[in-house]
């Protein structure tokens, strides 16, 4: 007769996940506080400094439509949908985007974004 092996869960286990999900919690409110600081800073027209290093940032502008069209069409119809999109206008938000470029890039001056109020390198 073959004996089951079963799938132990430790109280080890669960402190670790415990302790893992406290910490990301702290992370998440320390970098959305780091964020909405340099969002307002590169809003602002602050200029990112040319420095050693290798990171750029841009802002990019995000429409969001707060109603999802999934949940409402079978409520409504498509018709009363379309009606209600045509009257609501999308969420802006502001995605802050910090990517790695190469040496050769960073020496290069300050360049204006697309829409001259944002820098980046």
């Amino acid at each position: 007769m073959e004996v089951e092996q079963f799938q132990i869960v430790t109280q080890m286990d669960l402190h670790r996940y415990l302790t893992l999900q406290r910490q990301a919690a702290c992370f998440d409110r320390e970098l959305a506080s780091l964020r909405s600081e340099l969002l307002g800073r590169l809003s602002a027209g602050a200029l990112v400094l040319v420095e050693h290093g290798n990171l750029a940032v841009s802002v990019v502008p995000v429409l969001q439509r707060r109603l999802s069209v999934r949940g409402l069409l079978p409520l409504i119809g498509e018709e009363a949908v379309r009606e209600l999109q045509s009257r609501v206008e999308p969420v802006a938000y502001e995605r802050l985007i910090v990517t790695e470029c190469s040496p050769a890039r960073v020496t290069q001056t300050i360049k204006p974004c697309a829409d001259e109020s944002k820098f980046r390198f």
